[in-house]
């Protein structure tokens, strides 16, 4: 299933700031659970405002931030690469042709276990770049950028 391009409004836009705020507090060790959980607050508040295609969008979004916080580890559940189908490859190269930020982001989910670490970075930041989100792009970059320094 792919999902339908959202409507990137003022209520999106606030919610991925307040996600991205989330990463970096919680990419910080040192960070304020208090702050943590006002965050959370404020982005449950935000959360029944958004449309089923926005919140499948930052649910993605979330996705995009936990992997960067595990500097580019698939997560534990993760699909396999074998499980990456040509049809998915396919879909993902035709989403990138027609510059679409959101269908790309989410065949790059569907087959990032299949691509290479440096690969895959790139173009979710590119895709980021795309979506108007720069400061996702970002944290995709940095992701990459600490895992190699280890």
């Amino acid at each position: 299933m792919t999902p339908s391009s959202p409507t990137v409004d003022s209520t999106y836009r606030s919610f991925a700031e307040l996600l991205l705020r989330r990463h970096r507090l919680l990419s910080d060790e040192s960070s304020d659970d208090a702050e943590i959980d006002a965050l959370e607050d404020r982005m449950t508040a935000l959360w029944e405002k958004l449309d089923e295609s926005q919140r499948q969008s930052l649910n993605g979004l979330g996705s995009d931030l936990n992997w960067a916080r595990r500097r580019g580890a698939a997560a534990p559940k993760a699909r396999k690469a074998e499980e990456v189908s040509d049809t998915d490859r396919a879909n993902l190269a035709a989403a990138e042709a027609a510059k679409d930020p959101h269908t790309t982001l989410h065949w790059l989910r569907v087959c990032s276990p299949a691509m290479e670490l440096k690969d895959l970075a790139q173009r979710r930041r590119r895709a980021y770049t795309w979506a108007g989100l720069p400061q996702v792009a970002d944290v995709v970059a940095e992701a990459l950028e600490k895992r190699e320094v280890q």
